[in-house]
C-alpha cells in the first residue's frame, strides 16, 4: 500500500512498477464492472451515443454492430444503398471486420468489385465434375441459385471483396454485419484469411 501511495504521489520506490500493475488491474476491473469497452489504456462506455464516424481517421472510433448497409447509409447520411458514393464507401470500409450470414464467419474488407453483383463473373468448381471442370456464374446467381439465399437488393451494388487482389472473394452487401469494434485506423483488424463461402474459385 505504501509503494502505491507513493505512485499515486508520483514518488518511485523499491515496488513503483508493481504498484503499477496492481492500480491498473484495479482500474480495468472496476471499468469492465461498469461496462465500459476496454481497448488498450482507453476506456470507452458502451454507449451508443459515443459511437464516431469513421470518416474522422485520425482518431480512435468505435463501430456499432449491424448490417454494413446500414452502417454505410448511417455513415454517408443517405436515404438508401442506392445513393450510396461508392468512391468514399470503398475508403471507410477498407480493413473494416466483418461477419458473414448464415455462416458466421468473420472476415475483414479488403475493397469492392469492379462491377455489381449481377454481373461480377467468378470461376466456379464443380461439385462432383472432373478435376478441372469449372463455370462462370454470377456473384448474384450463386448466392440466389446455389446457396438458395434470397438477395433483396445486392444485384445492383458492387460486391464487398474480402480475399487478396490477385485471389479476390466477393460477398454480396446484405449478407453482412459489421462487428463491434474500437481502434486506430492503423490497428485495424488482421482478418482471418481462409475463405469458405464467398465467390471464391479456390474453395468450389
Amino acid at each position: 500500500m505504501q509503494a502505491i501511495s507513493n505512485a499515486l504521489r508520483g514518488q518511485e520506490s523499491e515496488n513503483f512498477q508493481e504498484a503499477i500493475r496492481v492500480l491498473d488491474i484495479i482500474l480495468r476491473q472496476h471499468a469492465a464492472k461498469q461496462g465500459c469497452l476496454l481497448v488498450r489504456q482507453s476506456y470507452f462506455h458502451n454507449d451508443p451515443k459515443n459511437f464516431a464516424d469513421v470518416g474522422d481517421v485520425s482518431t480512435t472510433m468505435i463501430i456499432t454492430p449491424g448490417p454494413v448497409v446500414d452502417f454505410l447509409i448511417a455513415n454517408q447520411n443517405v436515404r438508401d444503398p442506392f445513393s450510396l458514393d461508392w468512391a468514399k464507401a470503398k475508403r471507410t470500409l477498407k480493413n473494416l471486420r466483418i461477419k458473414t450470414s448464415p455462416s458466421n464467419q468473420e472476415f475483414k474488407i479488403t475493397g469492392l468489385s469492379e462491377f455489381p453483383c449481377k454481373e461480377q463473373m467468378f470461376t466456379l468448381k464443380v461439385k462432383g465434375g472432373a478435376d478441372d471442370a469449372t463455370e462462370e456464374v454470377t456473384v448474384y446467381d450463386y448466392f440466389v441459385n446455389h446457396r438458395n439465399i434470397q438477395l433483396r437488393y445486392s444485384a445492383d451494388l458492387p460486391c464487398i471483396n474480402v480475399g487478396k487482389p490477385k485471389r479476390p472473394t466477393f460477398f454480396p452487401l446484405e449478407v453482412l454485419s459489421t462487428l463491434q469494434r474500437a481502434s486506430k485506423p492503423q490497428e485495424r483488424m488482421r482478418g482471418l484469411t481462409d475463405v469458405d463461402y464467398g465467390c471464391s474459385a479456390e474453395e468450389f
